[in-house]
């Protein structure tokens, strides 16, 4: 028997080996980045949502806030109707003087309170809290009150600007409880 030798060439079997293992190197490296993708998509989806959460959340504490204050509101309110039952209202009236001056005059149930000479060089500010006061109008009071003028007249419009300004700043810093709406009665008359 005559003996061959075998040779085996394990070349081209160890080039399909390093072919087939590089295919599964890439691959994997593609499935790899392909759930980075997935990965970052799915972080990027709850960073939105969780924003938007927070968005409805500020929304709705707002809107608790808003509706607890509006129900705190509701004592005030109320006080300010039980307030003017009980006559608390004030009237005041921008009238031009035949001298040539301006007067504003205030006014409870058909009776002058005080008049106070617009002309003068006086804090009218100070000047209506101050009579306000002598009349026995605390800052606790809820005042409710009408600035009545005629803005036909002529010059009345610098003395309306003036009273208004006065009128906001008592009601801002004085009387906390006072409420001032305006009566142009020149538009009345048309």
């Amino acid at each position: 028997m005559k003996t061959r030798d075998i040779i085996l060439d394990f070349t081209s079997i160890i080039d399909i080996i390093m072919i087939i293992l590089f295919w599964f190197i890439i691959q994997s490296q593609n499935a790899v980045e392909d759930i980075q993708k997935d990965s970052n998509k799915a972080k990027d989806d709850a960073n939105k949502i969780v924003s938007e959460y927070n968005a409805m959340k500020e929304d709705l504490e707002k809107e608790w806030e808003d509706a607890y204050n509006a129900n705190a509101h509701a004592a005030e309110n109320q006080q300010v109707l039980n307030e003017f039952e009980k006559g608390i209202y004030l009237k005041y009236d921008l009238i031009y003087n035949f001298d040539d001056s301006w007067s504003l005059i205030v006014s409870q149930k058909n009776q002058t309170l005080f008049s106070v000479g617009l002309n003068d060089n006086n804090d009218l500010k100070d000047t209506i809290i101050e009579n306000l006061t002598d009349n026995n109008i605390n800052d606790s009071d809820v005042i409710i009150g009408v600035f009545t003028f005629n803005g036909t007249e002529e010059d009345s419009y610098e003395y309306v600007i003036k009273i208004k300004r006065a009128l906001n700043s008592i009601s801002k810093d004085h009387f906390k409880n006072m409420y001032i709406a305006d009566n142009n009665i020149s538009r009345m008359e048309d």
